[in-house]
């Protein structure tokens, strides 16, 4: 009852009907299996969540959302707000769900959510390193490295990269400027800068002249580089190798947080209920409807006895029809346990026959000698 109830809250929210519906129907089961949300409540949820947002099915979208959940498990993030960065990710960089939701998790685990604003970051500024020809994993170690500087927040790390891109093309005197002073023409800058992310950075931490490295900089990231000064032009040359973020960080998340004694357990638990939850679900859901139609009788009735005692009749009938299946179900599992232990008898009824023979003799005999004693 507690799947029913699930899956029909998800219907509700998500308007899936039908095909889609048992394909949704489908993903919650494995998600649940899988060991992920403490109950079919919360697994139909994250998977409505994560359908809503990307679109995702099937596999995909079953990957997807145990990716959320593990997040929501490791680090707290609420499935909403996780999966909306990933969407960002996915949108703006065209990269796979699983692909975006485990860089969440390596900026996670390397410190770019110590102020709690990697999730807002991700979404916000996707489309600005996008933009400029940058990859997602180069977006991700900008983040990484501006906590390891330490920037007050990442948001003006990606800040700094939005106010360059529109001054990349805003045409102004001061980005001509700018980009004079490192010796670069604004009008391809733009090109240039998406073959290459560090060209630009690098020219500029090359001006020797402080005072003209300064002003350049300013010129070209505004006031975020007031803000973040000598750290930024580092932590943006790092970008260009973002070699450290290509792990599996969520396939260890999963191997790690799950391996215990009841993880195992409560898996193996779900395993078996997954395996008889399509009868158990049908037969719940079967005697709701009789129910629900007895009671609609009831109140429609007007204390007619005939209407009353023709719908207790039909309620009946499809509480019978919704109990026959499993009740076959039963009678024939409970047949072939019986026909084997039937077997079992028979094929040693010659030794128990011996042994009975022997218990028998045996209690003969401790009856006698006790008589012999009295």
């Amino acid at each position: 009852d507690e799947f029913n109830k699930a899956i029909n809250q998800m219907s509700a929210s998500t308007g899936a009907t039908g095909a889609e519906l048992e394909g949704l129907r489908d993903v919650v089961k494995d998600v649940y299996g899988n060991n992920f949300g403490d109950s079919y409540e919360d697994a139909a949820n994250a998977v409505a969540e994560v359908t809503k947002q990307t679109g995702l099915m099937g596999e995909e979208l079953q990957s997807a959302t145990e990716g959320a959940m593990a997040l929501s498990d490791t680090f707290g993030y609420e499935v909403n707000e996780s999966t909306r960065a990933a969407s960002a990710l996915m949108n703006n960089f065209g990269i796979s769900a699983e692909e975006a939701y485990n860089l969440i998790a390596v900026g996670a685990q390397n410190g770019a959510d110590q102020n709690g604003d990697l999730l807002d970051t991700l979404n916000e500024y996707s489309t600005q390193y996008a933009a400029l020809g940058l990859s997602a994993e180069q977006f991700t170690q900008s983040l990484i490295s501006g906590a390891e500087s330490g920037a007050f927040s990442i948001d003006k790390v990606g800040d700094a990269v939005k106010e360059f891109n529109i001054r990349c093309k805003d045409g102004s005197d001061s980005t001509a400027e700018g980009f004079a002073m490192i010796g670069m023409n604004a009008d391809d800058m733009a090109q240039r800068f998406a073959a290459g992310g560090d060209t630009a950075v690098q020219a500029l931490d090359s001006i020797a002249d402080p005072v003209a490295k300064n002003q350049a900089a300013i010129d070209l990231f505004g006031t975020q580089f007031e803000d973040l000064q000598a750290n930024l032009l580092p932590m943006l040359a790092n970008m260009e190798d973002a070699s450290g973020v290509a792990y599996d960080a969520l396939g260890q998340i999963n191997e790690v947080k799950y391996d215990d004694i009841g993880s195992a357990v409560e898996g193996l638990k779900r395993t078996i209920g997954n395996a008889t939850l399509d009868i158990r679900s049908n037969l719940s859901a079967g005697l709701a409807d009789s129910i629900g139609g007895f009671v609609n009788v009831l109140k429609n009735a007007d204390g007619d006895t005939g209407k009353i005692f023709d719908g207790l009749v039909e309620a009946g009938r499809k509480a019978l029809d919704a109990v026959a299946p499993v009740l076959q179900n039963w009678i024939t599992k409970g047949k072939e346990m019986l026909e084997k232990i039937v077997t079992g008898i028979q094929q040693n009824l010659p030794l128990i026959k011996e042994k009975a023979k022997d218990i028998l003799q045996m209690l003969i005999d401790g009856v006698v000698s006790r008589a012999n004693t009295i």
